[in-house]
């Protein structure tokens, strides 16, 4: 497994942490990694895909809601809303990371932590938002 997809993977269990626990973001990530020590590279994009997420979650959650006009954000799974937070931070605000890898890599995530049905419903979204996101930078 790449550096990036074990960075993706300790992000979400980051990020549904936080949604759990509803504690400092910093304190949980500092507990996370020092019972969970990952590679330094690892340790890294995690970090920065958590904060990026993090500062940019009303405007994610925003998007979600939009997108996902049949489900209300809170009838999504924490596992399947966190995938989508961190690949939309990836789509929207990590130019240097392909939209279709960043979805690509959500729904293999999707399929090991999520349910049966969790992949395809991760793919529909973001396919839809990297369309979107592809509109309007062409308008």
């Amino acid at each position: 497994m790449g550096s990036r997809r074990e960075a993706r993977e300790e992000t979400l269990k980051v990020l549904y942490q936080i949604d759990i626990r509803k504690e400092n973001p910093e304190q949980i990530m500092k507990e996370f990694w020092k019972e969970n020590p990952p590679e330094k590279e690892v340790k890294q994009y995690s970090r920065l895909l958590i904060r990026q997420t993090l500062e940019h979650l009303d405007q994610i959650d925003s998007i979600i809601k939009e997108t996902s006009s049949h489900w209300k954000i809170d009838r999504i799974g924490l596992v399947e809303l966190n995938i989508l937070r961190f690949a939309i931070c990836e789509i929207l605000y990590k130019k240097d990371i392909p939209s279709k890898v960043a979805i690509d890599e959500a729904v293999a995530i999707a399929k090991d932590f999520g349910t049966d049905d969790s992949g395809s419903f991760i793919n529909g979204i973001l396919d839809r938002v990297m369309k979107d996101s592809i509109s309007r930078q062409l308008t």
